[in-house]
This record gives structure tokens, C-alpha cells and sequence, in this order.
């Protein structure tokens, strides 16, 4: 059983060792031979990181005073995106086998989130998707002569749902399915199952709540199997102004076994699953997001009449503008700007000349001028001004901050930005 160790430690087990490696998607493809043959010892010859790891298991093999010259190695390799395509249509389709619940079947509270099924690693800015498919061979060598004797290929899809109500908590769900059995995997093996949070506390907890599941727990590999779990995390940030970074502990691992070696999956490193927390002062307290998610400003002439004549000015400017700033489709999103002292400078640089009635009239500027893309860093042909009600202005202030704040837009993060007209024109 797994305890106190690192995922990325290579593990040495009664004379045989764990070797984790990843191949290219060229790699896999004579690695996939749907029989027992040296096409997958091929593959992994042709891989540095493997033919290190198998080195150093030959090594530690002879170093062991029971060394007979016979030595098991279990190699965990990440497939390709092909033919993790292919698994992921076969899971889709997989019935129920024993007490566990098909992928189709799976409720958006026993499963990924329904927002990944579009197969986008960050479809939004509160939800981290990620699917991944391993291969664990079974290598059998005597005398130096090297066979590959059994395989189990294992699909992981995963998700975080990051909690929106000023916590900085998530919901991690994990899928794991197991597609393929061969040789002397045939049928099936166990694994220990923890996730990236479990020897990291520094950067996130486990919560053991009612109806979710704990660190390290046994999972059974059963052929055809798919099991769900649902794990509950949260960071803690004791100080105000301070960020953590979870690229690389979202997500699960496994310590995948046969009698006398296992190896390590650890999904969790080598995943698309992101987030960032902050408590940097904004009124949603703190929070987390996905970072790598789309983010947004808009500004709704018919949700907030006030900004319509701004709505106007940034629409035409979205449309007309060379760079079309803050447009998906076309072209570039702008950037967040959190220096007051820049900002300022940005709107006296691009508003200077601009003629308006004090306390009546103001001038608005795009891009905005809280981004990096504001004041002089545009071109003077790809900048916009428009005069506008002081009200219109003072409106679209209150929004973009909102906004800022919602999605947790911290400096240089990029966003989009959405203009409605009267009329329910959207620009983009």
C-alpha cells in the first residue's frame, strides 16, 4: 500500500521496479499490435525516457541478492490521442459491470462535468477538463531477452468544478475505464487510487466529507470496468493578495499491481487540468477559476440601459479597428492591466484633445485603457474614442470591474469583450 511516497518516485518491489514513461503519438502507433509481439518493445526502444527507465530497473534487478537473471517490469505509457479517441467511444458504450456505473450513464454529481463533453480542456472559466489513456505493459525478461507477456489499457477523464461562492474549493471528479486486457493482464489487476493534493497540503487538502471519497483507496481493474470518485479540495490562502498556482496537483494517480511489481500513473502531472487561486481583495472574496478558461467583459444595452451609448462606441470599434481587440473570431483578446498609475495614463494618452461638457459628457477610449493593449500600445489607427454620457461611462466602470472580479482577471490575463445594441446585435 501506498503511503508517504511521492507519484514520481520509481518504486523497487521484491527485485522488480515501476518505470513510468511517455511516447510520442508515432511511438504508439507499433506499440497498439492487438497480440503479444515485440512491436511494443520496439516502440519502447525507440523512446529515451523508456529505455532509461528499463535501465535502471535491469539495474536495481542486479543489485538484489535474489537476482536470477528473470526480471518483471511493469511500463506505464501514455497513448496517443487516437487511439484514446477510439476508448473513448468504446466507454460511451460500455454497460454496467457489476456495481459500476457506465460512462453514458454517469449524473453530472457521479461524473465529469457535463461541460466536457465537448472534449475542450477548459470549455469555461469554472470547469478544467482532462482525458488521458495509459498503457501498463507487462515486460517479462530472462537473460537479458526482453517479451512483452500482458497489457491493461486504462482511460482517465477527470474534471474540476470550481466552486463559485466565494470559496477557494473545488469538486474533483475522476473516470477511470478500462478498455483493454491482454497476456497476463487479461484479467485485470488492482491499483491504489490518490490524487495530486494527497502529499502537497502546501498547495491543496482533501476535505473528508459524507458521500465522497478518500486519499489512497483500493480500486479493482476489472476488465471493461469504469469506476467514478469524487473528491472535495480546497486551498487554503491565510493572506490577502496571495495566488497558488494547482497546475500539476489536479488530478489523480495509481499504483498499478502485479504479483512481485506495480507502477505509477500519475495522471495528475502530466493532465490538462489547471486552476489558480486568489484573495486579492475583490468583492467575490476568495476564489478559484481555470485560467487557461475564456473570460469576458460585456456590455448589454438592453441588461444595462445606462451603457448603451458606450455599448455603441465599443461595438463599432470591435467591428472597425484593424487588431478587431477582444473578438474570438477574429483577431486578438486584450489583456488586464491592474497598475492604477498606467491605467491612468493609458486614458489621458488616448483621450487627449477629446473635447467633453465636465459632469455631463466623458470620454471613452478603446481598447480599454486597464489593459496593455490601452493608450500608445495601439497604433493611432487602431484605437477608438467616443464621447458619452458621463452615466454611460460611469456604467461600463462599475461593469468592467464586475467582470474583472467575477472571473478573477488578474494582470495580463486575457479576455474577450461582448457589445450588445438596443436591438440584441451582438458584435461578435
Amino acid at each position: 500500500m501506498r503511503k508517504g511516497r511521492s507519484p514520481s518516485t520509481a518504486l523497487v518491489l521484491i527485485g522488480a521496479i515501476l518505470v513510468v514513461a511517455a511516447l510520442s503519438a508515432s511511438s504508439y502507433a507499433t506499440a497498439s499490435a492487438s497480440v503479444l509481439s515485440g512491436s511494443r518493445l520496439d516502440a519502447i526502444s525507440r523512446d529515451p525516457g523508456s529505455q532509461l527507465q528499463l535501465q535502471k530497473c535491469r539495474q536495481q534487478a542486479e543489485r538484489s541478492a535474489h537476482y536470477a537473471g528473470v526480471l518483471d517490469c511493469l511500463v506505464a505509457v501514455k497513448r496517443s490521442t487516437e487511439k484514446r479517441q477510439e476508448n473513448y467511444q468504446a466507454s460511451t458504450m460500455a454497460g454496467p459491470v457489476g456495481n459500476l456505473v457506465p460512462r453514458g450513464k454517469a449524473s453530472p454529481n457521479n461524473g465529469v462535468s457535463q461541460a466536457c463533453l465537448s472534449d475542450a480542456s477548459n470549455p469555461d472559466r469554472f470547469v478544467s477538463c482532462s482525458y488521458e489513456g495509459w498503457t501498463v505493459n507487462h515486460i517479462h525478461e530472462v537473460d537479458g531477452v526482453d517479451e512483452v507477456v500482458g497489457w491493461i489499457d486504462l482511460n482517465i477523464y477527470s474534471s474540476i468544478d470550481f466552486d463559485q461562492s466565494r470559496a477557494a474549493s473545488w469538486e474533483l471528479n475522476a473516470e477511470i475505464f478500462v478498455p483493454d486486457t491482454e497476456g497476463t493482464l487479461q484479467d485485470g489487476t488492482t491499483a491504489q487510487m490518490w490524487t495530486g493534493c494527497m502529499d502537497h497540503p502546501d498547495k491543496c487538502i482533501t476535505s473528508q466529507l459524507e458521500g465522497t471519497d478518500a486519499e489512497n483507496e483500493p480500486v479493482q481493474l476489472a476488465p471493461q470496468a469504469l469506476i467514478n470518485k469524487t473528491y472535495t479540495q480546497y486551498t487554503d490562502l491565510p493572506q490577502a493578495g496571495q495566488t497558488t498556482v494547482l497546475n500539476g496537483n489536479l488530478g489523480v494517480a495509481l499504483e498499478v499491481a502485479v504479483p512481485g511489481a506495480s507502477t505509477t500513473i500519475a495522471d495528475h502531472e502530466s493532465n490538462t487540468l489547471v486552476g489558480r487561486c486568489d484573495s486579492l481583495s475583490n468583492n467575490y472574496g476568495q476564489g478559484c477559476v481555470d485560467q487557461n478558461g475564456p473570460a469576458y467583459v460585456e456590455y448589454n444595452s438592453i441588461d444595462n440601459p445606462k451603457v448603451t451609448e458606450v455599448a455603441k462606441h465599443v461595438f463599432t470599434a470591435i467591428r472597425t479597428l484593424p487588431s478587431h481587440w477582444g473578438n474570438p473570431s477574429l483577431s486578438h483578446p486584450l489583456t488586464r492591466l491592474t497598475d492604477g498609475k498606467k491605467d491612468d495614463a493609458n486614458r489621458a494618452f488616448a483621450c487627449a484633445g477629446v473635447v467633453v461638457d465636465p459632469g455631463v459628457t466623458s470620454c471613452d477610449e478603446y481598447p480599454l485603457a486597464s489593459t496593455y493593449q490601452g493608450g500608445p500600445a495601439s497604433a493611432a489607427n487602431d484605437r477608438s474614442t467616443a464621447v458619452v454620457p458621463k452615466a454611460a461611462n460611469d456604467s461600463q466602470g462599475g461593469l468592467t470591474q464586475g467582470y474583472y472580479d467575477y472571473y478573477r482577471i488578474l494582470d495580463s490575463d486575457p479576455f474577450w469583450v461582448q457589445a450588445v445594441l438596443p436591438d440584441g446585435t451582438k458584435v461578435w
